[in-house]
């Protein structure tokens, strides 16, 4: 039609509600040659392109990135810096060449730092969405419908776009090898860092970031990340903060080390999701039945009940303190719903239940030791609560127990002289980082959220 359609809240929440009143700015197209659009063939798909073979040894400092067709900076060169810098309306913030295996032929050693990335207002109008439709007793929908998925972005579901203009990617796009993101803000926006930023990368270093108000995942590690270490983050108000989902079949991704994270939620988000999909989980994991899906030849010797298995010492949980009050701990993917080499040790865990979809199931291949769990206020100790405290582990009749300094689980993660925390957790020599303390903080420090996005110098 020629015509531009623009939606503007009418309480004013974003300014006068009459588009006449604005400046917009939107992105050309990218091209629908590759799934999710996110392969970068022309100028228009980025703001500023490193167009270098080798090592390039570029600092990007102190710019705002807006509307491209795929990404704000894209770089074909190894060795360079983007930071104190803002995304604003970028698919992707930074990008590399495109994924591979072979990191002979990737974008290497990256790093970006103190950046701010949103897709705003992605999360408040999935928020508006939700509570509209909870509160309309017409409203009907058919279980397992994310309804409020508009931007993810499928040619296979009629209520979203074609996947070439997906939302779902988030701050990287195609992370080679040694890879670091540390001090960025990813905020109101589909995904924190998705698996088109992480899925092929080998040495991924995520940590002191902040993961606000995502629509689906702070991190995805699929389909082949290896070597990931995701640590100090602090994650509020995500839908499914932690993904192991592989959709391509071996090798698994790993190994995975995700450590002294805060995960929390807010009073006003918690129960959000509770009508229509009440059994989501701060992780999401399983080898999920696509792997041995036709195009992917090499797993025909796989066995289709063959469990999720990421390569030793595999995918390792540990020291984190979790506040998930409206889900579980995991959702399962998968035929036989077997998870080896998982081990989960050292967290503090506030959740509904283990599985909420399946009370009973225990994850029985998975290793769980020296955790604290606690009920959420309101709710029954979990039926596999003392699969979740695991080995050496704690069932604590209330969050109070935790002995958690006051503003917990709001703004305070640090521990009291009361806990039943210090020193109890395992010693690993093979987990990075691992501390005594059980949980994200240990005694004696003092929580504050990371220092994030763009600084002044």
């Amino acid at each position: 039609t020629e015509r531009l359609y623009v939606r503007l809240h009418a309480s004013g929440r974003y300014g006068k509600p009459d588009p006449r009143a604005h400046t917009m700015c939107f992105s050309p197209t990218a091209s629908r040659k590759s799934h999710a659009g996110t392969r970068i063939d022309k100028p228009s798909d980025y703001v500023l392109g490193i167009l270098v073979e080798g090592d390039a040894h570029v600092v990007v400092d102190g710019f705002t990135f807006e509307t491209p067709g795929i990404a704000g900076v894209y770089s074909t060169g190894h060795h360079v810096t983007v930071r104190n810098s803002w995304f604003f309306g970028c698919r992707a913030g930074v990008a590399g060449k495109p994924e591979s295996l072979d990191y002979s032929t990737t974008t290497n050693n990256v790093t970006v730092e103190y950046c701010d990335y949103t897709q705003q207002p992605a999360f408040s109008d999935m928020a508006d969405t939700l509570r509209e439709a909870a509160a309309d007793p017409a409203f009907k929908v058919k279980k397992g419908e994310f309804f409020w998925w508009q931007r993810k972005g499928s040619s296979s579901r009629t209520w979203g776009l074609h996947s070439s203009e997906t939302y779902e990617v988030g701050l990287l796009s195609f992370a080679g090898k040694d890879w670091e993101v540390q001090h960025c803000r990813m905020y109101d926006s589909f995904e924190g860092i998705s698996y088109v930023g992480a899925g092929f990368s080998d040495g991924l270093h995520i940590h002191h970031c902040i993961f606000e108000r995502c629509v689906d995942n702070a991190i995805e590690t699929e389909n082949y990340a290896r070597n990931m270490n995701f640590h100090d983050n602090y994650i509020v108000d995500v839908f499914e903060p932690l993904s192991w989902q592989p959709l391509g079949g071996t090798p698994w991704p790993g190994p995975i080390y995700m450590h002294h994270n805060v995960i929390t939620m807010t009073e006003g988000n918690a129960g959000l999701w509770d009508k229509f999909w009440p059994d989501h989980s701060w992780l999401k994991a399983g080898a999920d039945p696509k792997n041995w899906a036709e195009h992917n030849k090499h797993m025909a010797s796989v066995p289709k009940d063959a469990p999720a298995e990421p390569p030793l010492p595999g995918f390792l949980l540990y020291n984190n303190t979790v506040y998930f009050p409206a889900g579980g701990f995991l959702t399962t993917l998968g035929q036989n719903r077997e998870y080896k080499n998982f081990r989960i040790f050292n967290n503090i865990m506030v959740c509904r239940e283990l599985n909420t979809k399946t009370p009973a199931y225990k994850a029985p291949a998975m290793a769980f030791a020296a955790n604290l769990y606690a009920p959420p206020a309101g709710h029954p100790k979990a039926t596999a609560a003392e699969t979740l405290a695991g080995t050496g582990g704690k069932v604590l009749d209330d969050m109070a127990a935790l002995g958690l300094a006051p503003g917990f689980p709001v703004s305070a993660f640090t521990l009291t002289a009361a806990s039943p925390a210090h020193g109890a957790g395992l010693d690993c020599k093979d987990a990075p980082g691992c501390g005594k303390d059980i949980g994200a903080v240990p005694f004696g420090a003092e929580w504050k959220p990371p220092v994030t996005g763009p600084q002044a110098r």
